[in-house]
Parts: structure tokens; sequence; C-alpha cells
């Protein structure tokens, strides 16, 4: 008869639904995981849902430090862990222990900050003949020495045109 489209096969049984969440320690994210949409329709649907979780946390979790050291270990920088694991650092930041539980963290590169003295801007000031390069290289020192009114003096080797004027032309 008209209207009887595809077929019969079920992909989704409640053994494979089980065998996908079994997967998961949390029931949110076996809900919200993109590729298993199709295990969590079915199981909703046929109402399996609580006995296939029934492994399963609900909502947020109750950190403790063990639970923490845990979460730590499955990340070898301490930005994935801020990033990913935001209430296990949390919880560890507040109570104390998160150098503990970060110890195995590969060390991240500090980036430096420079505090554009006089001193700094002339010497960066120096290595360049026209305003218009040393803006573009060290545009920091620039807005420093414009702030601090050094920018005549620290350029007064340089030839070359304004860098305000440039910087309106880009």
């Amino acid at each position: 008869k008209g209207g009887a489209l595809g077929g019969n096969n079920t992909k989704w049984t409640k053994d494979e639904c089980h065998k996908i969440a079994l997967l998961f320690d949390r029931k949110q994210d076996f809900v919200k995981h993109p590729d298993y949409g199709g295990a969590v329709n079915a199981a909703r649907k046929h109402k399996w849902m609580n006995d296939i979780c029934s492994h399963m946390t609900m909502g947020n979790v109750k950190w403790d430090f063990d639970k923490c050291s845990i979460e730590a270990r499955k990340y070898t920088r301490k930005s994935d862990f801020i990033k990913r694991g935001k209430g296990a650092y949390g919880f560890a930041a507040q109570n104390g222990f998160l150098a503990e539980i970060c110890v195995h963290m590969r060390a991240e590169p500090v980036v430096n900050k420079v505090k554009w003295t006089k001193e700094e801007c002339q010497r960066v000031a120096l290595l360049f003949n026209k305003k218009v390069d040393f803006e573009k290289k060290y545009g920091g020192a620039v807005n420093a020495a414009r702030k601090h009114k050094w920018m005549d003096e620290i350029c007064s080797h340089m030839t070359g045109g304004n860098v305000k004027r440039h910087l309106e032309n880009n």
C-alpha cells in the first residue's frame, strides 16, 4: 500500500543503547553527545533511559579530592583543565589542593609583558630609522611614548613621516 516507505530494521535496540550509555559517567554527557542522538531518542521513545543510565550520576558532580584528581589526570595542560574541567578546577582551587592535583601537567609558556619605561621605549626606537616601521613592530612602545609624551624625543633620530598619520591612513 502507499505510504509504507522504509524498512523495519531497528538499529537502536535496548542492548545497543545500553552499550553506548556505558561509555558515559554522566547522563548529561550521554544526552548531549553529538554522535549518539539516535540512541538517546530511541531510549526516550521506549522509556529505557532509567534502565540504561542507572550507572550514571545525575546533573552536577559533588567534587572531592579524589574526583578532582581523577578529572585533572585527563589533562596535560592547566589551560585545558580550566576550560574542560571547570567544576573540578574551581573546587580544587577553593579548597587548596590545585597544585597537588596538577603536578603532572607541563608548564605553559609565560607571556612576557613589557613595562614600557622611557628607557625601554628609547632602546627599541633606536632600532628603527622610520617611525612607521617602529610602530608596526612595537605598537605597545609607541602607545606608551604617546601617552607619556616621549614620542618626539625618542624618535628624534628617525625620518619618514608621522606615525599617527600612518595609522589614520590604514
